[in-house]
């Protein structure tokens, strides 16, 4: 039986600095009208992501009550994003952690130090009971934006002055304003063991995207990864198909996640069709009260689109010893209940199946399919091919693996 996932929560230390920083030193409980200006803002940064070419985003941040908005509301939302993805490259051992002493991490598009913060809080977390011998991170930071390039800088001194990270770890930052969509925005000869391109990647198209990518994969180190992450609507997965080509035919990176293999996606040419997560979480405090006013449901879980790429010869299903690995599959949908059955959408990269389980097929060798979430890697064996679906027989096996 699968054990539930932790939820992931923000550290209290980083939900305080984020409401200092924002100029809010009360709750937003006892002040209703700064409660309604927020979720005002909320919403007009909501309206703006679903059309983000038509915004002029450096007018919209001119506006206090967005940055505000931004820095309560969707820096901890896009934040929180990152945990798993390194959680399954670091567990996978495709980028080890543990044998790291310094990690040099490149933020493209880093806005006011999104995920940047994001990596030291998962560090935190994780040295609470992995050891790593890691013990300085170099942070660079790019974005168009000069303000947010500022608050970044603050923000990234102010979280290591609290004393949260774990004792000896140095955290060294710069940051430099550039565009994306210039050729030569990575001026550095440097190389990055990490690489973040968070909410920007999908937003390219043509040359721009082209260029973008080949001076990216050019600064990777080698056994560095590469993290895409996009929002988990339609547009944005779609997109990110083109980069998972792109990336696929010109470069030499291995495809580690979502994807267990490099085939021709299954989604490809179905355009009603798209990748995505769901992440579960704990909101912070700010969140509840601005979701309580708009109605949106963040405590539900947070949707998102992603990419994982790594420059070495990481086996990606090595860790799983004993399991035909054409029989591992990750989950791409929620358990559908339907009167007397369960259905659940599995993709393993080249082949997307639905499987099905009628109540009377419960058994203990598939008793793992109620339990199954979306992005679990899970073990099928016995599944009987139909027409529309592939049918789980009482015999057959359902594990989750991971």
């Amino acid at each position: 039986m699968k054990k539930k996932r932790p939820s992931i929560s923000l550290s209290p230390q980083l939900e305080q600095l984020l409401s200092s920083h924002a100029g809010i030193q009360e709750g937003l409980h006892k002040n209703k009208k700064l409660l309604q200006e927020l979720a005002a803002a909320v919403k007009a940064l909501s309206d703006a992501y679903v059309e983000p070419e038509k915004c002029d985003w450096k007018a919209l941040y001119k506006k206090t009550a967005a940055v505000q908005a931004y820095l309560l509301y969707y820096l901890p939302v896009n934040l929180v994003k990152l945990f798993p993805l390194l959680d399954e490259l670091v567990k996978g051992g495709a980028f080890d952690l543990a044998q790291r002493q310094h990690m040099s991490v490149l933020d493209i598009g880093c806005g006011p130090g999104t995920f940047m913060l994001g990596l030291l809080e998962y560090l935190c977390h994780v040295s609470r009971t992995d050891a790593s011998g890691l013990q300085s991170i170099s942070l660079t930071g790019i974005d168009r934006i000069k303000d947010s390039l500022a608050a970044a800088d603050s923000l990234i001194r102010q979280y290591c002055s609290l004393g949260f990270l774990p004792p000896g770890m140095e955290v060294k930052a710069s940051f430099r304003q550039g565009s994306v969509i210039s050729p030569d925005f990575l001026k550095s000869p440097e190389l990055y063991d990490l690489i973040i391109a968070g909410n920007i990647i999908a937003e390219l198209q043509g040359e721009a995207l082209s260029d973008c990518l080949a001076a990216i994969t050019g600064h990777l180190a080698p056994g560095g990864a590469l993290i895409i992450v996009d929002p988990g609507t339609r547009r944005a997965a779609r997109r990110l198909l083109d980069v998972r080509n792109m990336l696929l035919q010109h470069t030499e990176l291995r495809l580690y996640a979502p994807c267990l293999c490099a085939a021709s996606c299954p989604l490809q040419d179905d355009p009603r069709q798209w990748c995505h997560e769901k992440l579960f979480w704990h909101p912070t405090e700010a969140i509840r009260l601005i979701d309580g006013v708009l109605g949106f449901t963040k405590e539900k879980g947070i949707k998102y689109s992603f990419l994982s790429f790594v420059k070495n010869d990481v086996e990606r299903l090595s860790i799983h010893a004993g399991m035909a690995k054409d029989k591992i599959w990750r989950v791409g949908s929620y358990v559908i209940k339907n009167k007397g059955e369960d259905r659940l959408w599995v993709c393993n990269g080249e082949q997307r199946l639905q499987l099905r389980r009628l109540e009377r097929n419960s058994s203990e060798t598939n008793s793992d399919f109620e339990q199954a979430e979306r992005g679990d890697l899970v073990f099928v064996d016995g599944a009987v091919p139909r027409i529309a679906f592939h049918d789980l027989p009482r015999d057959a096996v359902f594990t989750i693996v991971r």
